[in-house]
Parts: C-alpha cells; sequence; structure tokens
C-alpha cells in the first residue's frame, strides 16, 4: 500500500515531469484499485479474491411444502425409465421415450417409520428408489423427499439432497483398495467434514452402532457379507439422515445374517430415521412385521402383514429337505411341486384363502 493517495502521487509526478496525459492515465488505472482496498479497511474485511479459498461453499435451502413429519411424499407420480443422466433432457422426451414403469403412485412415509417394498423382480421397486435419490428424473406428479421438491430439483442440488438421506447398495460399492476407517473417512471430506476431531468422532459412533469398532483397520476383502453390508450401512448414517434407503440388502446374505440386519434398520428406525427396504425375503416380513407397499403390474397397495395370502415359512424345512436329498425322484419337478403341495395343505399354520401361485412359479 502507498503512504499517499495514488490520484495525490499521480498529481505530483504530472507536476514533476509537466505531463497531463501521464497524471490522467496514473489516476485512472490506480485509484479504483485504491479506493476498493480502503473501502474494505473501513469495514475490517479482507477482499472477496483474498478469501476465494475459504469461503463456506453454496448452500440450498430445501423446499418446505410437506409436512414437518413426512419424509416422503409422492402424489400422482409416473415413473419413466430412461438411460439418459439427470436433467440431460426434456420432459417431453423423456415421456417420448421413456418406458412407463410405475404409474398414479400416492403414498406418504414419515419419520421414524419402517417400509418394505415387495414385488416380483422388474415390477418397479429399484425404480422408485432410484426416483427418490434423484438417479431417475420425476417428470410427472408431485413427489417431495426430505423437503426437496423432485420436480424441481436442478442437476448442482442433488449432492444435496443425497446427503440429506442415506443409500444402502445390495453390491456395497466399497473402496476396495482402503480400510474400514478410510472409506468412511474420504465419505465424510467428499460431503464436507473439515474438523478432524469430529470426523473421527463420527466415524467411531457409526461402526459401534453397527458394531464394527474393532474393525476400523480390516480391508473389504477381510470382511464377511453381512459385515460389509454393515459398513454399507454405517457409511449411509455418516450425515445423520432423515431417510435411509435399502435396494435388496438381504439377497446375498444367509438368513441368520439377514435377521441381523432386519433388527439393526428396525433400531435406526426407532431412533427416528424413516427406512425403505426392498426385498424378496417374505419370512423376514412375517418374523419382523411392519407397513408393507407391493408392487404389481405398474401399480402399487398397501398390504396388512396379516392378510398376506401365502405362509412362506413352513416351506424352510422342506427346501433344505430337498437340497440334501440325492434321488432322482426328490430331484423331480413334478414330485417336488406334489410334496410341497402336499405339505402346504396339511399345515396347520397356514392362512386361508390359500394361493399356490408362488409355489407353482418356484417349483413347477
Amino acid at each position: 500500500t502507498f503512504s499517499l493517495p495514488l490520484w495525490k502521487v499521480g498529481y505530483d509526478r504530472c507536476k514533476k515531469q509537466k505531463s497531463l496525459f501521464y497524471s490522467a492515465f496514473i489516476f485512472i488505472t490506480f485509484a479504483p484499485v485504491r479506493i476498493g482496498v480502503r473501502r474494505h479497511e473501513t469495514k475490517n474485511i479482507r477482499p472477496a479474491s483474498a478469501d476465494r479459498h475459504t469461503r463456506t461453499p453454496l448452500t440450498f435451502q430445501p423446499t418446505r411444502l410437506m409436512g414437518e413429519q413426512n419424509v416422503i411424499r409422492l402424489r400422482g407420480v409416473t415413473i419413466y425409465h430412461t438411460d439418459d443422466p439427470f436433467g440431460s433432457r426434456s420432459e417431453k422426451k423423456l415421456l417420448q421415450q421413456g418406458e412407463l414403469i410405475l404409474s398414479d403412485l400416492n403414498f406418504d412415509i414419515n419419520a421414524g417409520e419402517f417400509v418394505y417394498l415387495i414385488g416380483r423382480v422388474g415390477s418397479g421397486k429399484s425404480s422408485l428408489l432410484k426416483t427418490l435419490y434423484a438417479e431417475l428424473q420425476l417428470i410427472e406428479g408431485e413427489g417431495y423427499v426430505a423437503g426437496f421438491d423432485l420436480r424441481k430439483l436442478k442437476r448442482r442440488e442433488i449432492p444435496m439432497l443425497r446427503r440429506r438421506i442415506g443409500i444402502v447398495f445390495q453390491d456395497y460399492q466399497l473402496l476396495t483398495d482402503r480400510n474400514v476407517f478410510m472409506n468412511l473417512y474420504y465419505v465424510m471430506k467428499a460431503t464436507g467434514w473439515k474438523n478432524e476431531s469430529e470426523i473421527r468422532k463420527r466415524i467411531d459412533e457409526v461402526l459401534k452402532v453397527v458394531s464394527l469398532e474393532a474393525k476400523g483397520y480390516k480391508m473389504p476383502f477381510e470382511l464377511s457379507g453381512g459385515e460389509q453390508q454393515r459398513l454399507v450401512i454405517a457409511r449411509a448414517l455418516l450425515n445423520r439422515p432423515r431417510l435411509l434407503l435399502a435396494d435388496e440388502p438381504t439377497g446375498n446374505l444367509d438368513p441368520l445374517t439377514a435377521e441381523g440386519i432386519i433388527r439393526l434398520f428396525q433400531e435406526i428406525a426407532r431412533q427416528g430415521c424413516a427406512v425403505v427396504m426392498s426385498t424378496h425375503n417374505t419370512a423376514l416380513i412375517e418374523e419382523y412385521p411392519s407397513r408393507t407397499i407391493l408392487f404389481s403390474k405398474g401399480k402399487i397397495k398397501e398390504v396388512p402383514v396379516q392378510t398376506m395370502p401365502v405362509s412362506y415359512t413352513h416351506l424352510r424345512a422342506h427346501e433344505t429337505v430337498l437340497a440334501r436329498s440325492s434321488s432322482r425322484k426328490a430331484r423331480s419337478r413334478r414330485f417336488r411341486y406334489k410334496r410341497c403341495c402336499r405339505i402346504f395343505n396339511e399345515c396347520p399354520h397356514k392362512r386361508k384363502p390359500c394361493d399356490l401361485s408362488f409355489i407353482v412359479a418356484r417349483y413347477r
């Protein structure tokens, strides 16, 4: 900085050099910079250019058009599947070229609620989850997730939405060349955490929730399938989400490990986080009943657990016997179908009306 105002310096030089042009050049070039510096000095702040690397990132305020208890609210929603990235095409082109998956979706999910999504393969469960975390663009109806309007959501706002929800993938998607701790550490750094002590404290908290506090130094390939799934759940809980989306988290697990994952989800739901889980394991729904939504023929409907048409629990012992049997007759499809129907009809715990379509599709 100069000790004298620049216009004065220019004026003095003008008197010495006898050049009015030189004085005008000095004044026009440097006076605005000096005036800007003096204005910031009077406010006791630095110019914006000096704080370019330390400014807080831009944040987006979610739309408050839904109830405070509603984590998910869908009204008249139609879901189209397309391979184009979010926001890359107009809604008109998506309607023309997209494949219709689900239509007329109307439901609410509140904080602390545990919801199952059931249905056949290709019925639209994963497409709904992708729409909720903005992998697929919503082009018809009204949809609100964690306070964000999915119809008005812009591409740059997607990371802010995903910081308010947690996603549990069936195929884990872990960093295979990093240990358990670093898998969580990189996620926190990428989502805006700065304080090292707070990062380590939060990692210890989520690892304790999923009972992996002693496995922080392990590599993913050194963990069992159930432990890797619990690590994915811990990763989803890092930012204290309002909503947890799980896409068939028990599909690759044995029954005992799957029950442990369900109990963990129930504990998370009791703490106020809504949990939405897609599954094909109806035996788990019978053992751990909760609100259930059935996907069928492009529509959805609520299914009370007490009125589910088929009881699958009594088939597990029979499946084990068939799996261990080595005779040609026992391996026969027709024999398995007849045997299964007989066991079903003799089962004292069966529910009326009985529906053998599941048995026909699986054993015939």
